[in-house]
């Protein structure tokens, strides 16, 4: 007997939202209902890949019924996420088919990972992270909640990782080191020691550049 498919309603109406629409409808778990706006409610009233664009406000008339993923790159996404919350609807899992997420790890409602992407054993993946293509998360890891996770990112085993990091294209984090919350670690760096909260490090090894600002 088939499954039936969950209603899904996308925040963000960017080109990270298409991709990540992209990847719900990959699983075929998901039929894609809608995108949201909260900025530009110009950009409402039209369709986008064949679901409508729906300003935030207007979510609460739309029914019951719908699951909600947060599709926007900015570790500030957090206030729309809890604007949206308020509905009461569910927010789901999406992960792309060609992942290896190990039965052993942990990922909380409202993760996205993307292709490629592999999960270790006895790892954890907290609410709203993103995970984009082909990262690797390795053993014993604590991934806090809403962390943007770029593509390509390598993470060694047993390493803690705060709420709301910013991880660039492409950087190492080193096995057994903790990275505080809302830390940025520029694209290509290559991690050895812990980071501390609200700072930015880039470079091979990576450094301190400056307080973080996203």
């Amino acid at each position: 007997m088939l499954l039936k498919k969950s209603d899904l309603i996308v925040l963000g109406a960017g080109g990270f939202g298409q991709e990540v629409a992209d990847i719900a409808r990959t699983t075929g778990e998901f039929v894609v209902r809608g995108f949201v706006e909260g900025i530009d409610r110009g950009k409402c009233g039209r369709d986008l890949d064949g679901a409508p664009i729906l300003w935030v406000e207007d979510l609460a008339g739309r029914g019951d019924g719908f699951h909600l993923v947060c599709a926007v790159g900015s570790t500030k996404r957090q206030k729309f996420i809890a604007q949206v919350a308020e509905l009461g609807w569910p927010f789901a899992r999406v992960v792309h088919p060609d992942t290896t997420v190990s039965p052993w790890a942990h990922i909380e409602d409202g993760v996205v990972i993307n292709g490629r992407a592999v999960i270790g054993i006895h790892s954890r993946i907290g609410k709203h992270t993103i995970l984009n293509r082909g990262v690797l998360i390795g053993h014993h890891c604590e991934i806090g909640a809403v962390n943007t996770i770029s593509p390509g990112v390598n993470i060694g085993g047993h390493t803690t990782i705060g709420d709301e990091v910013f991880i660039g294209m492409g950087a190492v984090v080193f096995d057994h080191l903790k990275i505080g919350e809302k830390a940025v670690i520029a694209g290509g760096a290559v991690v050895r020691e812990d980071v501390p909260a609200r700072t930015m490090v880039a470079g091979v090894p990576a450094t301190v550049k400056e307080p973080a600002t996203t």
